[in-house]
């Protein structure tokens, strides 16, 4: 198997992703494009922030910021803060600092706004630098941040950045951190040997399926899915779900995954919402452990992976199709090993994540800045979650 990626990886319950954007990215010389997004409700224009004029611009509570460091403020704390931390420091660029303390609101250069945690909201910033950057964050699907977002209390304007999990976001992200697909310069083509394919023991693997989960109740209904599936393959469900379930605590991540690349042939990557671009921890961590990832979300899996790298539930009409695809797979491993070939074109390559390039943005002196005119509009309508449900009827 290929060295492990750094990468910096959230609680997974933190961010119902996980959402560590999680993240899994392409480099720009990626041959899976993404299709262009529609304008909608957001201007552009070069050195100016749209929108400010709706604020007090500070008054006599202005204070010249250190033009040597940039200054980011969590206006609300986060769970996952030291992850954030951990970006920046890995940041090409180390000038940036992070801090909850809003006493430095007027000096900071970039301010961000996160209403997913259980922290009320009290109030917002009532001045503004006119070259301040208000960051939305939200790495959680639309429909589980429904509860928790503030409601007609966002001023219009009042966000100039976004970064969230959608790719049309300014700093978007796959499972927050995590790694990115490079393609090679020299493609690397080998002859298939089931005991170390890419460094992969394919032959090792005496198992079929794992799913690793901890919210049990998801208005998908996944797990009822998965119950189906149980019936025709084995699956080793580790959480507190389902019945008949094993145990493999987050403290022993690395043992965990190398027991999923040693034993199982197959990942399952279901998300808890079909949302467009929703994809969470649970899809990368089958690459990193050597397992062939069975996604079931909403989003375009080929804009995140490369081709034959991973299998689509969606695609087949029934969990038992499914199921019959997969126990056909386990019987023939040279077929299951297609599903490892792009590792002869494409490298993973660490990515040290949103924070880092917020960081770089903030030191730009000529930048593109744009305003966001409604924040509930762009986040919850532009590209709306499915209302699906899977039940045994959704497939008969």
């Amino acid at each position: 198997m290929l060295k492990k990626c750094f990468f910096y990886t959230v609680a997974f319950g933190f961010m119902g992703a996980s959402v560590l954007y999680s993240c899994v990215y392409f480099s720009r010389r990626s041959s899976f494009p993404r299709e262009q997004t529609k304008n909608f409700s957001i201007q552009t224009q070069w050195n100016h922030h749209v929108g400010v004029e709706e604020f007090d611009i500070c008054g006599d509570r202005w204070h010249a910021p250190d033009r040597g460091r940039k200054t980011i403020l969590l206006w609300l704390p986060v769970t996952y803060m030291w992850s954030i931390q951990m970006s920046l420091k890995s940041c090409s660029i180390d000038n940036c600092r992070l801090t909850t303390d809003r006493r430095l609101l007027n000096e900071s250069d970039g301010v961000i706004f996160h209403f997913r945690d259980s922290y009320p909201m009290d109030r917002l910033p009532t001045c503004r630098r006119p070259e301040q950057f208000y960051v939305y964050l939200n790495f959680e699907s639309a429909i589980r941040s429904k509860n928790h977002f503030p409601w007609g209390k966002i001023p219009r304007h009042f966000f100039n950045l976004t970064a969230t999990y959608r790719l049309d976001s300014d700093l978007n992200e796959k499972t927050f951190g995590g790694f990115r697909f490079e393609p090679k310069e020299n493609l690397e083509i080998k002859e298939v040997d089931l005991t170390n394919y890419y460094g992969i023991n394919i032959k090792s693997k005496t198992k079929i399926a794992a799913w690793f989960v901890s919210n049990c109740k998801t208005s998908i209904n996944r797990e009822g899915y998965v119950r189906e599936l149980q019936k025709h393959i084995p699956v080793d469900v580790f959480g507190k779900c389902l019945e008949n379930h094993k145990s493999c605590p987050r403290k022993m991540q690395a043992q965990c995954d190398k027991m999923l690349e040693r034993d199982y042939l197959f990942y399952l990557s279901f998300e808890n919402s079909f949302c467009p671009d929703y994809v969470t921890e649970k899809f990368h961590r089958a690459f990193e452990t050597g397992t062939v990832p069975v996604v079931f979300g909403g989003a375009n899996y080929s804009l995140f992976a490369p081709p034959h790298s991973f299998i689509n539930a969606r695609d087949f009409g029934t969990p038992k199709l499914l199921a019959d695809y997969l126990l056909q797979l386990s019987k023939n491993l040279y077929l299951y090993s297609r599903y490892f070939d792009w590792r002869g074109k494409f490298s993973l390559r660490s990515n040290p994540g949103w924070p880092c390039r917020l960081c770089k943005i903030l030191n730009e002196s000529n930048r593109i800045s744009k305003s966001y005119e409604d924040i509930e509009d762009w986040f919850f309508n532009k590209w709306p979650c499915e209302n699906y449900e899977w039940s045994n009827q959704t497939t008969k």
